[in-house]
């Protein structure tokens, strides 16, 4: 890295070292103002007085930081200290352009963070009124005001630990008949979902893909309970005395509701679709152990539905005119 720099072989934007052993930082003067974010999480980095220039610094885990040498880093826009020793906010009032922080994980008690956040907007007012270009108000990931314990922890882990945040929208969500702010929960859960599938959407490890899958299908699961208001988990179709009379009939009701199970399937009338449409929509709404042959022999005996098979075996269908 430190040739790259000398012999300035590439313009820097963003500089990643997160997970390795670099302790030194040094070199990275070099580089001048050709670079706007390091990520340096989880290194034993001490000292990053020579990143000066940079907007965005993200130091999770970073045990062994030295505080005091953040001081000259006021240009920072986001700041994030996530599962580090911080147990002082008071010199971040100086960073007059800091717009997001990131403090879940540290010693700091919630006083600590309502009174800095408090006199921190305080002096972001004030400086606005006298600026021509208006600062947003500081955006923290931890959320010391918010007195409903379970709320709480869906804002305070939404990003920092989602597991958990998503365990806590399900008691919310259990709460239902009690609360008024289940809409808001869902969106909140979705927008969890969906930036955490898209996280893992990339990663090839088994671990990965099961985390994938998880907020995928748990996003469509949100998203179809904010737009049908339908909160009953499937069943099997064991309960039932003729399975495939029964998806013989659910047939016609999914194509007439079709908007209703958008979240997790999209079929119209004119066209064509894979008959694992079908399968999916009763499977993740109504009937949780239901079978691909049991939807086909389902469909041979619809008068709904047309279909055709091809050579490989697939079953395709479409409303018929």
């Amino acid at each position: 890295m430190g040739i790259l720099l000398a012999e300035k072989k590439f313009k820097l934007e963003v500089i990643r070292l997160n997970n390795t052993s670099v302790s030194d930082l040094s070199i990275l003067a070099m580089a001048g103002k050709k670079f706007f974010s390091v990520d340096i999480s989880g290194t034993p980095v001490k000292d990053v007085s020579m990143l000066k220039e940079i907007n965005f610094l993200t130091a999770d885990g970073c045990t062994e930081l030295d505080f005091a040498t953040l001081v000259k880093l006021k240009k920072l826009y986001r700041l994030s200290l996530r599962d580090t020793k911080l147990n002082d906010l008071e010199f971040l009032h100086n960073f007059t352009e800091l717009e997001q922080l990131n403090i879940n994980g540290t010693p700091l008690t919630n006083e600590q963070i309502q009174e800095f956040h408090v006199r921190f907007k305080k002096n972001r007012l004030e400086k606005n009124k006298a600026a021509s270009s208006k600062r947003d108000p500081l955006k923290l990931d931890i959320h010391p005001e918010i007195k409903d314990p379970l709320l709480r922890v869906l804002a305070d882990n939404s990003d920092y630990n989602p597991e958990l945040a998503l365990e806590a929208g399900e008691k919310l969500l259990a709460q239902r008949t009690e609360r008024k702010d289940i809409k808001q929960i869902l969106k909140d859960l979705i927008a969890i979902c969906d930036k955490q599938w898209r996280k893992y959407f990339y990663i090839e490890t088994p671990e990965g893909r099961k985390k994938y899958e998880f907020c995928n299908q748990s996003e469509k699961r949100f998203r179809y309970i904010s737009e049908t208001g339908d909160f009953s988990a499937p069943v099997s179709i064991a309960s039932v005395a003729d399975p495939i009379a029964e998806i013989v009939g659910l047939i016609p009701f999914i194509y007439e509701n079709k908007k209703k199970y958008k979240a997790y399937e999209t079929v119209e009338n004119s066209s064509f679709y894979h008959v694992s449409a079908i399968l999916e929509i009763v499977s993740k709404t109504k009937y949780h152990d239901v079978t691909l042959a049991q939807v086909e022999e389902a469909v041979k005996k619809s008068d709904y539905v047309e279909y055709k098979i091809e050579k490989n075996g697939d079953m395709y269908i479409k409303v018929q005119k």
